[in-house]
């Protein structure tokens, strides 16, 4: 139960926290790691920030909170096994909220309607994050589509570059093989390379990415 001088306010994140966690039974460890083992919500690590956020829910024993649709008020007649599992819910939907608004940056925790359930919380945060990974990967996509190797520095660097641009797509879910990545790269390859490019048409068998760099000079 939370301590009569820590009041619901977001300035007093830390008070309801470590008051909470505290009495959860593993002791100031587990308290530093729920608080700082979570990477802080800014933007572009949305992934980690969820997986970090699962775990340590996990480890405390709150995930109920974002697993489960919120049970119902147990009536005045409820049993006492109905009573308790509402109060464990209730208790880990409060502390995760508490916890998802203390690892979110105040930039993003200003984007995210306000909500008194957790499992809600958290879809709305994913909703606005999948709108910014479509962006995201847009961007990537035109990013890739129009590199051009201008001559200078060199063309396995250039190639590499790519590479890098197709892996964080991938990363995205964008199924790019490396047939494709190939494909890409040679068009983005000047006049220059045309020895290479006609070496690849002619031949039946495909070439993989690591070949194709071994081979640019």
């Amino acid at each position: 139960m939370i301590e009569k001088s820590c009041t619901m306010d977001h300035r007093n994140l830390d008070c309801l926290l470590s008051t909470n966690v505290g009495n959860h039974g593993y002791g100031d460890s587990l308290w530093f790691d729920a608080k700082y083992g979570i990477e802080t919500l800014n933007g572009s690590n949305y992934k980690k920030w969820k997986r970090d956020l699962e775990m340590a829910l996990g480890f405390l024993d709150y995930d109920l909170a974002i697993r489960k649709q919120a049970p119902k008020k147990p009536a005045e007649g409820a049993t006492i096994e109905e009573k308790a599992h509402f109060a464990k819910w209730e208790k880990a939907n409060r502390m995760t909220i508490l916890i998802m608004l203390k690892s979110m940056s105040p930039t993003v925790k200003g984007g995210i309607p306000p909500s008194n359930n957790a499992k809600e919380f958290l879809e709305s945060i994913s909703l606005k994050f999948k709108e910014s990974e479509k962006a995201k990967m847009g961007s990537l996509i035109n990013k890739l589509t129009d590199m051009r190797y201008a001559g200078n520095g060199c063309a396995r660097v250039h190639i590499l570059n790519m590479i890098d641009v197709g892996m964080n797509l991938r990363g995205y879910g964008v199924n790019l093989d490396d047939n494709m990545l190939v494909h890409l790269s040679l068009n983005s390859l000047p006049i220059d390379f045309k020895q290479i490019k006609s070496s690849y048409v002619a031949q039946k068998e495909s070439w993989s990415i690591n070949y194709l760099i071994a081979i640019c000079v």
